[in-house]
């Protein structure tokens, strides 16, 4: 079967059975593509740096103690947070519904 560049980048074409790598190659190509997510990222990295206890929280598996602006600081990482993941959420089910009708159109069915 003749594959063209389309098909070639489908979950069916390049991962077969490899599903997370497939899942981190879309996440990987919305970070460099999408300039919301990427500001979104830079927030959250120059909030830990400027609130370093509030890294702790994650990183750690003993009590952080943290201030009241650290505290407000960890709330704007778990909402920054959650953005991101809703905005990898919707490019993974684009890229799925993409895969679907290249695949669709490969079996002829489309």
């Amino acid at each position: 079967m003749m594959w063209n560049d389309a098909q070639r980048d489908t979950w069916i074409y390049n991962y077969g059975n490899m599903f997370q790598e497939y899942l981190s190659t879309i996440v990987a190509t919305l970070a460099k593509e999408n300039s919301e997510y990427r500001e979104i990222q830079e927030n959250i990295e120059q909030t830990y740096q400027e609130y370093s206890n509030v890294f702790e929280v994650f990183d750690s598996e003993t009590p952080a103690n943290i201030t009241e602006r650290e505290c407000a600081a960890l709330i704007r990482i778990i909402e920054w947070k959650k953005q991101l993941i809703k905005m990898e959420i919707e490019s993974i089910y684009f890229k799925g519904c993409r895969d679907n009708m290249e695949y669709l159109k490969t079996i002829g069915a489309l």
